[in-house]
């Protein structure tokens, strides 16, 4: 009960932490500009698409990685 109590604070501790890092972002007029002109939602959910696959294939070489490492084996890279 208590690794999975540790796995869930970690979830969000990366959750606040990427929350943090993308807060400049908010502030840069470049950002804000291109994310104003994307009136199309088509565009918008081309480009959601494309970041989730992104984001999915590192956090699953993340995930593989903790399996790894959790049965003390180390990746053949």
């Amino acid at each position: 009960m208590r690794t999975s109590a540790a796995w869930v604070g970690m979830l969000f501790l990366a959750l606040y932490l990427m929350e943090d890092a993308v807060e400049p972002l908010k502030k840069m007029p470049d950002v804000k500009r291109w994310m104003q002109g994307l009136n199309n939602s088509w565009w918008g959910a081309a480009i959601g698409a494309g970041a989730t696959v992104v984001l999915q294939s590192s956090s699953a070489t993340v995930g593989m990685a903790i399996v790894l490492i959790g049965h003390r084996r180390k990746p053949t890279v």
